[in-house]
């Protein structure tokens, strides 16, 4: 009897040991298939306040970021993302009525100016071709996107001149 319900425990441990083991390589599995999904896939960030420290700061995303920004170029390639969003956000209690247009040029110029500072890694983007292209070549789209409409100040002109400059 006693040699049976020992038999009996080194059976039920071996399998629980195996069914522990199973499960460890599914789970390998499935992480590794998940890291190729996401390094196949285009991951699109959308939103990304980062331009006003570039415009005011003179924030480089080339530096790596250790507190307050909390985006580099170093960081978002670790993070899969192949194409960022910056947003270009004009504060209404301080650009309501004027300035706004200015101020948005000097935040787009900002993210022209990084993406001329390291072209290797950073590309400006207006087109879905244009982030498929990037992600070819091993660098992250570079998209410009106004947040609000202060910014154009009650003009079409101005609005027309920021697709030029790449908005969308």
């Amino acid at each position: 009897m006693k040699e049976a319900s020992f038999v009996s425990l080194c059976c039920l441990l071996f399998a629980a040991q195996s069914a522990m083991a199973t499960e460890t390589n599914t789970e390998a599995a499935l992480l590794k298939a998940a890291r190729r999904i996401h390094a196949e896939s285009i991951v699109v960030d959308g939103h990304n306040d980062i331009t006003q420290y570039m415009t005011d700061a003179g924030y480089d995303l080339a530096e790596n970021s250790t507190g307050l920004y909390h985006t580099d170029l170093s960081r978002l390639k670790q993070g899969g993302v192949s194409a960022q969003f910056f947003s270009v956000w004009i504060d209404p209690a301080k650009y309501a009525t004027h300035g706004g247009a200015a101020r948005a040029l000097k935040m787009i110029d900002a993210v022209h100016r990084t993406a001329a500072a390291h072209p290797e890694q950073l590309m400006l983007a207006t087109t879905v071709a244009d982030i498929r292209r990037a992600k070819g070549e091993g660098r992250i789209a570079a998209l410009i996107g106004i947040e609000g409409g202060y910014a154009i100040e009650d003009s079409l002109e101005t609005l027309r001149a920021f697709y030029r400059r790449g908005v969308r």
